[in-house]
């Protein structure tokens, strides 16, 4: 059952996504929990709708938002000076063109698409520039996977070379390069916003609620219409999971909290509260997500590559 604090961000996700102007409804504000928010990466917004209780949230966050920038600026420069093409995703791309202010979209790290043909040249200048890969899991540097993390002191890059694993989608790769704005480092508006679904795909659309509100203003802000949209995705064959993430946005943008997709898809309530689900939900999710047969082989026999390479690399007794 939701209670107070489930409902008010619920509700104030809704006024997000929607794009209400002014200050939210006293009943919101009262309840609301401070870590969700964080947790969401909502902050920044949460104060510039009126909740003053949250300015040194948003000062830290505009601080946050200089240094990214920065960091930002000397990967794309590094990138371009030695002759690799890039594009921003996710958060790198939407704080400083799609808000108001860098402030309101908080972010963990950078997402840098890169051409597959130039991901190991690109890792070498994260490299050259003091980053270093952060995981050990040996699955994450198979060439089917689609990023790799790179940490320097309090940066991240996810440096990727897709946004799905090879084989779970027939997102065009090439295409989207060919049709890309180099000079403003980023896809073109049908690509990103496809882009952009795919990765709350791939994560089961668990993800932070300020992805759906990214999604929102993607989607007010693109000349194409819902059918275009859908269409693109379904040329990508990653249209079954887009109709999931595009239900469940629309449900979140009234700030509801109920189920519109079937079980095990997760409902409103859950991505709220952040839910973890057993390993064998997580599977049925992905098994709901995928577009058909042949998606569905690519991801098995993808994830089955990938993890292989854990076992290889055990040592022997």
């Amino acid at each position: 059952m939701p209670n107070s604090g489930d409902v008010a961000l619920l509700r104030l996700l809704g006024w997000f996504m929607r794009g209400e102007s002014g200050v939210v409804p006293s009943e919101i504000r009262t309840t609301l929990d401070a870590r969700r928010l964080h947790e969401h990466r909502l902050l920044g917004l949460a104060y510039s709708a009126g909740l003053d209780e949250f300015r040194d949230e948003f000062i830290r966050a505009a601080l946050s938002a200089e240094l990214w920038k920065q960091g930002l600026g000397e990967v794309l420069a590094a990138f371009r000076k030695a002759g690799i093409r890039a594009c921003r995703l996710k958060g790198c791309a939407y704080f400083t063109d799609v808000y108001d202010d860098p402030a309101h979209r908080s972010m963990g790290d950078l997402d840098i698409l890169v051409p597959p043909e130039s991901f190991e040249d690109a890792s070498q200048v994260l490299r050259d520039l003091g980053y270093a890969t952060r995981t050990t899991k040996d699955y994450v540097y198979a060439p089917t996977h689609h990023a790799l993390t790179f940490d320097r002191g309090p940066l991240t890059v996810d440096l990727h070379r897709h946004m799905m694993q090879a084989g779970r989608s027939s997102i065009d790769i090439e295409g989207i390069w060919q049709r890309a704005d180099l000079g403003a480092n980023r896809p073109a508006p049908l690509d990103e916003i496809a882009l952009h679904i795919s990765h709350m795909v791939r994560s089961e659309l668990q993800v932070p609620l300020a992805t759906f509100v990214d999604l929102a203003l993607l989607l007010g802000q693109c000349r194409y219409n819902r059918a275009e949209v859908l269409a693109h995705c379904e040329g990508f064959r990653i249209g079954r999971g887009a109709r999931a993430v595009l239900a469940m946005h629309d449900l979140l943008r009234e700030g509801e909290g109920g189920r519109v997709l079937p079980y095990p898809m997760p409902s409103a309530l859950e991505l709220v509260q952040s839910s973890v689900f057993p390993r064998i939900r997580t599977l049925l999710i992905k098994a709901y997500l995928v577009q058909g047969p042949r998606e569905f082989v690519g991801l098995v026999r993808t994830t089955l590559l990938e993890r292989s390479r854990r076992w290889q690399s055990r040592p022997r007794r």
